[in-house]
Parts: structure tokens; C-alpha cells; sequence
């Protein structure tokens, strides 16, 4: 179990990356644009010189980043604002090619992405996952996120979205469940899962 001091200094950096984020959107736009390049978070942070500019470590940075691109869902007391790209679609479509990125770079030094096995393949869409700000969903948190969505607790019970399931609550149960209470899953990301848990049944 975490001690007192462990656990504050995990609440003052989240804390410092949110509202770092926020800070982001104001002063380094550019961020987008670089991004969709499918620039590595701890590129981007190096090239702007965050860490330096802001006092903050590098991972603070890329978790700023990474807040601004992809918005703040709150918490740690700080108020949830929305992320420079609101599209669940082009967060996964910049996934994807930086993926493919990877597995040039694979190409190019003879390992040829074609030949990887498939476990290699997971390696790789992981990694580049990783690069672009995503920390990876386990094949536990899957499950359990697309058995929350069916949940009727953590569904609309009335209204225009009603047996629908509410996003940012799964997100909220995800983060308890699997990040320590830490605002790593959003209604972004369960949105993003679902869809790709729909595409992966219609092509089966």
C-alpha cells in the first residue's frame, strides 16, 4: 500500500499535468499539428522545450501533452476541459499511422513488417500506442470495460440516450478498477473501444 507521501506526490503531479495541459492549448497550439505527424509525446515535449520552460519532468510533460491533445475529464481539483482534437476517429486514425510508421522503420532496417509474427505485430501497434500518449487497454480492462457499457447501473435509465451507456462513468469505474484512481481512461477512450469492439464483430 502506497504511504501518505507517496500517494501526494502522485496527486501533485497529475494535478501539475492537467493544469500543465491546459497551459498547452494556450501557448503551444502547435502541438496539433505535430501530433498528427505522429511526433513521439517525448519528442514534442524536447522540441518545445516543456521541461525546461515549464520546471516539470519529462513525464509530467508528456502527460501535459497529452491532456491537451485529448482533453481533461477532472479531477485532483482541477476542472475538466476539452482536448484540441475532439474526433475519436482521428485519435485512432493517428494511432494507426504511427503504427505504420513503426513498421516501416521495421521495413527499412530488414525486419519487414509483413514477416513480423503476430505477437510482434501486437508489439509493435503497442509501442506506437504508447508514443503518441495511449497507455495500452490489458485484455482485463477490455472485458471489463465492455461488460460495464452493457451494465444497466452505468447506463441512461431516461432521456434521448436512454439504455445507452454513460461513457464517462465507465471511465470513472475503469480508472478506480485498473490506474489507482488516476484520470488515465476518459469518455473518449471507452467511446474509442467500443467502436473498435464493433468493427472487430462485423469482421469475424
Amino acid at each position: 500500500m502506497p504511504s501518505r507521501s507517496t500517494t501526494a506526490r502522485t496527486f501533485s503531479a497529475m494535478a501539475m499535468s492537467a493544469n500543465l495541459g491546459r497551459q498547452i492549448q494556450s501557448d503551444h497550439a502547435e502541438v496539433v499539428a505535430m501530433y498528427r505527424r505522429f511526433t513521439p509525446l517525448s519528442t514534442i515535449a524536447r522540441r518545445l522545450g516543456l521541461v525546461k520552460h515549464y520546471g516539470v519532468s519529462e513525464r509530467i510533460a508528456r502527460n501535459a501533452i497529452q491532456y491537451a491533445i485529448r482533453g481533461y475529464p477532472g479531477g485532483w481539483r482541477v476542472a475538466s476541459y476539452e482536448g484540441l482534437i475532439t474526433d475519436v476517429d482521428e485519435l485512432a486514425r493517428i494511432v494507426t499511422g504511427y503504427r505504420k510508421k513503426t513498421g516501416n522503420k521495421l521495413k527499412r532496417q530488414k525486419k519487414g513488417f509483413c514477416g513480423l509474427s503476430k505477437e510482434e505485430h501486437r508489439k509493435v501497434a503497442i509501442a506506437g500506442a504508447r508514443a503518441v500518449g495511449w497507455i495500452v487497454f490489458t485484455r482485463s480492462e477490455v472485458q471489463c470495460a465492455l461488460k460495464l457499457c452493457g451494465d444497466p447501473r452505468f447506463c441512461y435509465t431516461s432521456g434521448p440516450h436512454i439504455g445507452k451507456p454513460k461513457l464517462g462513468l465507465v471511465a470513472q469505474e475503469l480508472n478506480k478498477r485498473f490506474h489507482k484512481g488516476q484520470s488515465v481512461r476518459n469518455r473518449y477512450s471507452v467511446n474509442f473501444l467500443r467502436g473498435r469492439s464493433k468493427r472487430q464483430q462485423l469482421s469475424t
